[in-house]
C-alpha cells in the first residue's frame, strides 16, 4: 500500500495537516516515506546493493577458502566501506562525490531505510550488528506420545546362541522398554512474551527465564532490520499466538518520548505491510522506567545534556533530570523484580502449570513402576535360567521350552488409561486493559495515531 499518498489524501479529506497523521517527525516516520525524493534515494541504495552483493560474495568465498566466514549477509557499515573504497567514483544521488563523511553515512542509512520501505531491497537481506543476540526463553516443542514395545516379548533359545553372558544380553532384549515424554508446558503458553530492553541486566534475564520470556537487549533505538528480525522470530516462536512486548528503558527524553514510539511505529509498519506479519496480534508497552516509578522510589537524577535536542520539551513536561534504569536495579532490586513480574505474571497461569506438572510426575512414576516390575520379573527368570545353564544347557533348554514368554498387558493398560484420561486444562487468560498498550495491532490507523499522541503528551 502507498501510505504516503493515502495519508496525504486522508489528511485533506479530514481537513488536518499531514503531520498530524504521523506518530513521529516526517523524516523518521515510515508511513511518510513515498515522495519522489524518497524514491531517488531508494534507487541509489538499490544500485549500491546490487554491486555490493557480488563483491560481498567474492570476499566471503576468499575467506571461506582460508577456513573462516565473514557471514552470508553484509551489514550496513560494511556496505559503506565497500562503496567508499571499491566502487569506481562513488557518488551521491546529487552527483557529488561520496567521501565517507558523517553526513554521507547518515544519507546512506536514510537511503537504505527508504529502499526497504519502498520494496527496492527486501527486508532480512542485511545483517544487523548493532544489537546483541536475543536470549530466547521459550522453545515450543510438541508433546511426544508414550512409546513401548509389544505387550509380549519373545526370544528363541538354542544351544548355539546361549552363552554365559545370557543374563545381560537377554535382560536387555526381553525387557519391554516404556518411555513417557511429559506434557510440554512451553507449547501450551497462549501468549509469546518478550522483554525489549536498552540495558542488559541479570535480573531481567532471571525473571525472563522463570516466566518463559524472551529477552532482546538493544543499543539505543532498534534498527529496521533488527525489528524485522525480532518480529520474524516472535512470529515463528509464537506459532500464531498473540505477541506481547514489554519495553524497558531509561527515564530520559529519548526513552520517554522517542525510542518506544519509534520501535512501535516500525512494528506497526511491518505488521500492516509485510505479508508474513499481517494478522499478527502484537502489543507493546513501556513498563519501566516511568515518571511514577522515579517519584515513588525517589531515584537520584542526572542532569540533562545541554546538547539534548528535546531538553526544552523535557524540562517543560517532566521538570527534572534524567534517571537511569541502573539506579532502580541497584537501589531497589526487589521492586525492579516486582515491576517485571507484574507485567508477565497475568500471562503465567500457575494453576494450569501445576496441573501439567502433577500429571507429568504421575506419568513418570507410573513409567518407573512399570519398568521396575518388568525388570524384576525378567531378571528373576533369567537368573534361574543362567544358574541351571551352568550345569546343563541342553537340559534347561528342554525344561524351559524353545522360547521365553512375558505378558505385561494388564500393567500396560493401566498406563494407557492414565494417558487417555488427560484433559487439556483451560488456560486462565488475563483481562487486558487495552488503554495500557502503546501499540496494539488491532487498532486502526487513526486510533493508533491518537494513542501515540496521547502518550507523547
Amino acid at each position: 500500500m502507498d501510505w504516503y499518498h493515502y495519508l496525504k489524501k486522508l489528511s485533506r479529506d479530514l481537513g488536518v495537516k499531514f503531520d498530524e497523521m504521523l506518530a513521529l517527525t516526517p523524516a523518521s516516520d515510515p508511513f511518510h516515506i513515498g515522495t519522489k525524493a524518497d524514491h531517488r534515494l531508494a534507487k541509489w541504495a538499490k544500485d549500491i546493493w546490487d554491486w555490493v552483493q557480488a563483491n560481498w560474495q567474492t570476499k566471503r568465498e576468499e575467506l571461506l577458502s582460508m577456513g573462516y566466514d565473514v557471514g552470508e549477509k553484509p551489514h550496513l557499515r560494511g556496505i559503506h566501506y565497500l562503496y567508499l573504497t571499491g566502487y569506481p567514483n562513488p557518488t551521491k544521488p546529487n552527483g557529488k562525490p561520496y567521501l565517507g563523511t558523517y553526513q554521507d553515512w547518515q544519507l546512506l542509512i536514510k537511503a537504505f531505510i527508504r529502499a526497504k520501505i519502498l520494496k527496492y531491497i527486501p527486508f532480512g537481506e542485511i545483517e544487523d550488528r548493532k544489537h546483541p543476540e536475543p536470549i530466547i526463553g521459550i522453545h515450543r516443542g510438541y508433546d511426544s506420545s508414550v512409546w513401548w514395545g509389544e505387550g509380549e516379548a519373545e526370544e528363541e533359545l538354542t544351544e548355539e546362541n546361549i552363552t554365559l553372558s545370557i543374563h545381560s544380553d537377554l535382560v536387555s532384549r526381553l525387557t519391554i522398554g516404556l518411555y513417557g515424554e511429559p506434557k510440554n508446558i512451553e507449547r501450551r503458553f497462549p501468549y509469546h512474551l518478550e522483554f525489549w530492553t536498552e540495558k542488559e541486566s541479570p535480573i531481567i534475564n532471571q525473571v525472563a527465564s522463570r516466566y518463559y520470556v524472551t529477552v532482546q537487549p538493544s543499543v539505543g533505538e532498534q534498527t529496521y532490520e533488527n525489528v524485522y528480525a525480532l518480529l520474524k522470530r516472535a512470529n515463528e516462536l509464537s506459532r500464531g499466538r498473540p505477541v506481547r512486548i514489554f519495553y524497558i528503558s531509561d527515564y530520559d527524553p529519548r526513552g520517554e518520548f522517542t525510542i518506544p514510539v519509534a520501535v512501535a511505529r516500525k512494528i506497526e509498519w511491518l505488521v500492516r505491510n509485510v505479508e508474513e506479519f499481517k494478522g499478527m496480534d502484537v502489543k507493546l508497552k513501556k513498563i519501566c522506567l516511568t515518571k511514577e516509578q522515579v517519584e515513588q522510589f525517589k531515584l537520584p537524577p542526572a542532569p540533562v545534556k545541554e546538547t539534548e535536542p528535546m531538553k526544552g520539551r523535557w524540562m517543560e513536561q517532566r521538570g527534572g533530570g534524567i534517571v537511569e534504569l541502573n539506579s532502580l536495579e541497584s537501589l531497589h532490586p526487589a521492586e525492579f523484580v516486582r515491576i517485571l513480574e507484574e507485567a508477565v505474571k497475568p500471562y503465567y497461569d500457575e494453576d494450569t502449570i501445576q496441573q501439567i506438572r502433577e500429571y507429568n510426575e504421575k506419568l513418570e512414576q507410573a513409567v518407573e513402576n512399570f519398568n521396575a516390575i518388568v525388570r524384576e520379573e525378567v531378571d528373576e527368570k533369567i537368573s534361574e535360567l543362567e544358574e541351571q545353564l551352568r550345569e546343563k544347557v541342553s537340559h534347561i533348554l528342554k525344561e524351559f521350552g524353545a522360547k521365553l514368554h512375558f505378558d505385561f498387558t494388564e500393567e500396560q493398560e493401566e498406563i494407557e488409561k492414565l494417558v487417555d484420561s488427560w484433559e487439556e486444562p483451560e488456560w486462565n487468560k488475563p483481562d487486558e486493559d487495552d488503554d495500557e498498550w502503546l501499540y496494539d495491532s488491532r487498532r486502526d490507523y487513526l486510533e493508533q495515531i491518537d494513542y501515540y499522541k496521547r502518550v507523547r503528551g
